[in-house]
């Protein structure tokens, strides 16, 4: 008797097709060409990503499949509009008949307020009420109520560097009437703030500060890159506020430390890690601290003594904090031979993150000290990147590792460099994440 093979379930092979890459083409269409039950989720991973570029033009990949299949832009689940590359000139009315087959995206992303604008006068957001996630780069202060006609909006990543021009200015900010004042029809789960610029004012979301614990207020994931005092005004004085009390879960705060403004956002922010009753994930990563000006030093000392210890959070699963020194600042007395721990003041850390009464739920640490300088690149302008095998760097992780493991026992997971603790780590922290987004998640989330 022939023996007869069994058949592998629909969702079973429909999964195994999830889990290929988008960019395995000749794999996906092998699978396409193979089952017509399959040929719709091949389909699904071939045509999830779409690219666009002015409102009256396209480029060459999506205007082949405008051309000769435009329905396989249903399955299209994140869009991409850049403002550069080669295109095809297409009329206005072609646009919109494409914006009819995209009814089911759910990402944008843009790297253009110009052209955001465009897409939105054309019907973008009418017509693609399904977008829960837009990422934006501005160049100028934009108002909020540009987003009112998403509904489900949930995830909003700015990525803000203005314009020259601006730089050295004030952008005034102007309060809308009460008769002007709008409530969203959503309420943001993430936000992700990311600066670019050094030394302008700006608050990128113009709004009336009523609508700010509205808008912010149900965030459950908040990452915050600053780099300048106005940033600091932004996050310190609008978005941390309004995110008192809230349900708010992971917040992380990367910072670019400024001798005139430490202090205060260091005291700012201890203030408000009191309102965060259910943090489960903290990262904190201070930039090109210079151990030479006690200002700064100082500062971080006492940061992170309130930090560890000052601050009680009952519901705290993970720490994670980042410390890069400047590589000049060790050049004098302090060496790697020096007892590195105690002059960072983390000498009690491991001790007291084991305290039960304060950090009950704490299951992993991540401690993080990187040396580096300011490089100056070819457009002339500075980044500041870290330098590799430091020997300070070496010495001051060896350190912690002795100190810290310690104290902190089995029970904690303690990560201070080596592959196998980092891959611990990440495994809490992306658990965190898959309790609080479940299907849906950030495509960030192991970065926060």
């Amino acid at each position: 008797m022939a023996q007869v093979s069994p058949q592998v379930p629909q969702e079973i092979l429909e999964k195994v097709i999830d889990c290929l890459p988008h960019d395995e083409l000749d794999s996906l269409k092998a699978v396409a060409l193979a089952s017509r039950c399959l040929v719709d989720r091949a389909r699904s991973r071939l045509f999830s990503n779409v690219y666009f570029a002015k409102t009256s033009s396209l480029p060459p990949g999506t205007w082949k499949i405008f051309h000769y299949n435009p329905s396989l832009l249903k399955f299209a689940r994140r869009m991409f509009v850049r403002s550069r590359g080669p295109d095809y000139n297409v009329p206005s009315s072609a646009i919109q008949d494409i914006l009819i087959h995209l009814r089911g995206v759910q990402e944008l992303e843009i790297d253009s307020v110009s052209l955001l604008k465009d897409w939105i006068t054309v019907g973008l957001f009418g017509i693609c009420t399904a977008i829960y996630k837009l990422s934006v780069e501005l160049r100028e202060d934009i108002p909020l109520d540009m987003f009112y006609t998403l509904p489900q909006l949930q995830e909003l990543q700015l990525s803000y560097g203005p314009y020259t021009h601006h730089w050295g200015g004030q952008i005034p900010f102007e309060s809308p009437s009460e008769s002007e004042i709008r409530v969203p029809p959503w309420r943001l789960k993430s936000l992700h703030y990311r600066s670019r610029n050094r030394g302008t004012y700006h608050s990128p979301l113009l709004a009336s500060p009523k609508l700010q614990p509205h808008v912010y207020g149900g965030l459950v994931h908040l990452n915050l890159d600053m780099r300048e005092v106005s940033d600091h005004n932004f996050v310190m004085s609008r978005v941390l506020p309004a995110c008192q009390n809230s349900p708010l879960e992971t917040l992380r705060m990367w910072y670019l430390p400024h001798p005139h403004d430490l202090q205060l956002f260091y005291h700012t922010a201890l203030r408000d890690l009191h309102s965060f009753p259910l943090l489960r994930y903290l990262n904190i990563e201070f930039n090109s601290l210079q151990a030479n000006e006690q200002t700064a030093l100082s500062g971080c000392q006492d940061f992170l003594r309130s930090l560890i210890g000052g601050v009680p959070q009952p519901s705290l699963e993970a720490l994670n904090v980042l410390c890069s020194w400047d590589e000049r600042s060790f050049s004098g007395p302090l060496s790697a031979e020096s007892p590195l721990i105690q002059y960072m003041g983390w000498e009690r850390m491991g001790t007291i993150l084991t305290n039960r009464a304060l950090y009950p739920r704490l299951r992993a640490l991540r401690l993080t000290t990187q040396v580096g300088g300011w490089v100056q690149r070819r457009d002339l302008a500075k980044v500041y990147r870290p330098t590799v095998g430091s020997d300070f760097e070496g010495t001051l992780r060896q350190q912690m590792a002795s100190t810290l493991s310690a104290d902190m026992g089995s029970g904690v997971v303690l990560d201070v460099g080596s592959e196998e603790t980092k891959l611990k780590f990440d495994r809490v922290v992306n658990s965190i994440f898959d309790a609080a987004w479940g299907e849906v998640r950030p495509s960030h989330h192991v970065l926060l």
